[in-house]
């Protein structure tokens, strides 16, 4: 009697087994998405825009907001840290520029130059377009170095 009950047990264990192992539907409740995605784009201003703006609330001009260009030699010494720093520079230029300070555009003008040279990257603009631009700096005409920002 011994076997007829492990036969009678093992078939049950399979019964089990093979029921119990069977996939069940699960009731889900759809999800319902009320969130809407909304595409937003937005163009960074060129400097251009950016100086008309200005003009057109009356920023007045502030020089503590410059970059110093004092020590540039032991300040930014890798190239990456001079690339960065000429573009901050340019800024400033354009900045300086804009609000008619000569003095202060001259200076950020000449440090451009200085770290143009240590990169290699003043043979991009030719001698005519840095005396165009030294001399408009001079002069204090704003239009022709906004033309000149454009060009």
């Amino acid at each position: 009697m011994d076997k007829p009950i492990r036969i009678v047990f093992s078939v049950f264990v399979m019964v089990l087994l093979v029921v119990g192992c069977q996939p069940t539907e699960e009731k889900t409740e759809p999800v319902i998405d009320d969130s809407s995605e909304v595409s937003v784009t937005f163009q960074v201003p060129t400097p251009n825009e950016l100086f008309t703006l200005f003009d057109q609330v009356n920023v007045n001009f502030n020089s503590d907001l410059l970059s110093s260009t004092e020590n540039i030699e032991q300040k930014y010494i890798s190239n990456k840290n001079k690339a960065l720093c000429f573009g901050v520079f340019s800024a400033d230029l354009a900045f300086a520029a804009n609000f008619g300070e000569a003095s202060e555009s001259l200076k950020y003008f000449s440090a451009i130059r200085n770290l143009g040279d240590q990169l290699n990257v003043n043979n991009a603009f030719d001698q005519v377009v840095f005396d165009r631009i030294e001399k408009n700096i001079d002069q204090n005409n704003n239009d022709s170095l906004f033309s000149l920002s454009s060009e």
